[in-house]
């Protein structure tokens, strides 16, 4: 079952993917984009997958939240936590 966005700041354990042990995923959103995501052209949107390892999961999610969140990649953006799961990989996902 899918896991809501977090909430701002937050605290290390709910910003850092490896710290992170409450929810499965850690969502970015571009807030400027607002309802245009709905008329965007199928045919030129996709999703992204990056696999991390562990190490360098918070580097790379801190990374991508930024330039989500700014307007430079994707619309939306998530990250798998530590949270325990069937799932053994670490991903970063945008879209």
């Amino acid at each position: 079952m899918a896991e809501g966005p977090s909430k701002s700041n937050s605290s290390d354990s709910e910003t850092r993917p490896s710290l992170n042990k409450t929810d499965y995923w850690i969502y970015a959103e571009n807030k400027d984009i607002g309802d245009i995501v709905h008329d965007l052209d199928p045919n030129f949107t996709g999703k992204w997958l990056i696999f991390e390892p562990l190490d360098k999961i918070d580097t790379g999610w801190a990374v991508i939240k930024n330039a989500t969140e700014h307007g430079l990649l994707g619309f939306s953006a998530k990250v798998s936590t530590m949270k325990e799961n069937p799932s053994t990989l670490l991903t970063l996902q945008i879209f």
